[in-house]
């Protein structure tokens, strides 16, 4: 009988070992970090990941005109391509059905978005060829040069010993320094520089308060410890110590990548460094779902991949992908006011657009629907709406509750109209300081709103006087349990990707922030154009309701 894969240690995400136990002779899987990680799990318990079925990919597809073209640039052209595919456009199965198109000699690696598009490829590509994300990608070149363990909280545990437990702001110095060590690491930038660590902070949102040298003297120590610690890697590194080591990376003849418009300066590298002997990189991406540059990828990711691909050997040339599979002909129609290219299908249902007050929109959502907003405090008010109503709500941004909770524990209140009396004067004294920054600081203002604002409707729809009690209430909204029988909430960020039949969007008339700052306003109409393309029937914008000012 075949040992059976090992899992991921539940607690640090270290690959185990198959142990037994002295007591009962049973065996189990123990994580290798012991005793520092304690975590087990017992082999009756475990369910291996299922093995990746292959699936028949379709033949003799008739593609648009726009599909032919790609796939017929693919087999015949040698210059690198980017395919600018808009919402809805079936760009991965325009890639995947293109490698049909490619010689069986030919050395393939497709980089998907996530795991569960990576195994969706793996079931279709040919024999021969391969797939997989961008960290299992770059985390392979690692272990083939180096022997290291997999540890997902390898910087926690390097900022624990560089952080005194004695400290009154243990966590708010923890949570500053990681952001800033894995944001210079992805955009492969010089944490020795004070400007680099000002700039990071204004454009991310960092709140360093009055403790801004401390905490980038932390943040510098843990990048050079983390860099020291060359045997264990967390999931920035999987990617950062390719780059760090200048470690070899094998060489394709194609290398195709999808989401492009996402990609951080580390990830670019990566990708060139995999064609940095003659090969030809195929990336497809939608430059108007660009919206992610606070968390540190490339606004200009597709323009920038371009001029760097332009340096190699090999001609660049731009395909569109425009007719949109999904959307109506009616959506189509709004978002075309903003991206004019945008086309729906022939054939496609005309689909329904409603305006409507909240009233009427809290009353028609039901389970299975999907309700999206700009902003994350007026969700929280919708959702207890809903909840009063007696339906089954989520609310997707688990990390936006680990947040809340964060400045909770920062604050230190003694009971809810402490912790609002405190909420309230630590927007004050931050707001002053983003404020005196002019356009580079409205962005992290209008997130220091939405964060208090949201904070204090769950204490607003709270039933006691207990600090513990909006704790709980927050990590129970943004559990992300039962997403299949529940209405989804989202904002416009975390929707992407996602598509229902039925789409709300809430405080439409507000969908755009008012910002000055160019990168900002062109991130807030890649959001209204995401918002508007995420229905496949009706589409419903609701009016901001005059209690949620």
């Amino acid at each position: 009988m075949s040992t059976p894969i090992a899992p991921n240690c539940p607690k640090c995400g270290t690959i185990m070992t198959l142990r037994t136990a002295k007591k009962t002779g049973k065996n189990f899987w123990g994580c290798p970090m012991f005793p520092k990680c304690n975590g087990t799990v017992w082999i009756n318990t475990y369910t291996p990941k299922p093995e990746i079925v292959k699936k028949d990919m379709p033949k003799n597809i008739v593609g648009s005109t726009q599909q032919t073209a790609i796939w017929h640039a693919v087999e015949n052209a040698a210059y690198h391509i980017i395919v600018d595919a808009l919402a809805g456009s079936g760009k991965t199965f325009t890639i995947v059905y293109a490698l049909q198109f490619i010689s069986s000699d030919k050395k393939v690696h497709l980089c998907a978005f996530n795991t569960d598009i990576a195994d969706e490829i793996k079931s279709r590509i040919p024999d021969g060829f391969s797939a997989s994300t961008m960290n299992s990608f770059a985390f392979s070149q690692v272990k083939n040069a180096m022997r290291v363990v997999f540890n997902k909280n390898k910087l926690y545990d390097i900022l624990e010993t560089l952080i005194p437990q004695k400290e009154k702001d243990t966590q708010f110095l923890t949570q500053a320094a990681y952001q800033l060590v894995n944001l210079v690491k992805s955009n492969l930038l010089d944490i020795t520089q004070d400007k680099v660590l000002d700039d990071l902070c204004e454009k991310h949102s960092i709140e360093v308060n009055d403790s801004r040298n401390q905490v980038y003297n932390i943040a510098r120590n843990a990048y050079k410890e983390s860099i020291k610690q060359k045997g264990i890697v967390d999931y920035m590194d999987q990617v950062f110590f390719v780059y760090c080591f200048n470690l070899p990376v094998t060489q394709y003849d194609i290398f195709f990548g999808d989401e492009i418009q996402d990609w951080n300066p580390l990830q670019q590298h990566i990708m060139l460094r995999a064609i940095e002997h003659g090969g030809r990189f195929i990336g497809v991406g939608d430059r108007n779902q660009a919206i992610y540059g606070f968390s540190g990828a490339d606004c200009n990711s597709i323009a920038n991949l371009t001029d760097m691909l332009k340096k190699t050997k090999k001609t660049v040339e731009s395909l569109p992908l425009t007719v949109t599979r999904r959307c109506p002909k009616s959506h189509v129609a709004l978002a075309k006011a903003i991206v004019p290219s945008i086309e729906a299908m022939d054939n496609a249902i005309e689909g329904y657009v409603e305006s409507m007050a909240l009233d009427k929109a809290v009353s028609m959502i039901m389970p299975g629907n999907m309700g999206i907003c700009r902003r994350n405090a007026p969700l929280i008010s919708i959702a207890y709406k809903l909840i009063r109503d007696g339906k089954t709500v989520v609310v997707k941004g688990r990390n936006i509750g680990e947040g809340l909770i964060s400045l909770i524990n920062k604050l230190k209140p003694t009971d809810t109209s402490d912790l609002v009396a405190k909420a309230e004067a630590y927007r004050a004294k931050e707001s002053e300081k983003l404020i005196a920054k002019g356009k580079k600081g409205e962005n992290a203002l209008e997130s220091l709103n939405d964060k208090i604002n949201t904070l204090i409707q769950f204490v607003d729809n709270n039933d006691d006087n207990s600090v513990n009690s909006v704790r709980r209430a927050i990590e129970t909204m943004f559990s992300e349990q039962n997403v299949a029988n529940a209405i989804v909430l989202s904002s416009v960020h975390r929707a992407k990707g996602l598509e229902s039949e039925d789409v709300f969007i809430f405080e439409y008339d507000r969908i755009e922030l008012k910002l000055t700052n160019p990168e900002f306003q062109a991130q807030e109409r890649n959001l209204h154009y995401i918002a508007l393309t995420r229905s496949k029937k009706n589409l419903y914008l609701v009016a901001t309701s005059k209690n949620m000012d």
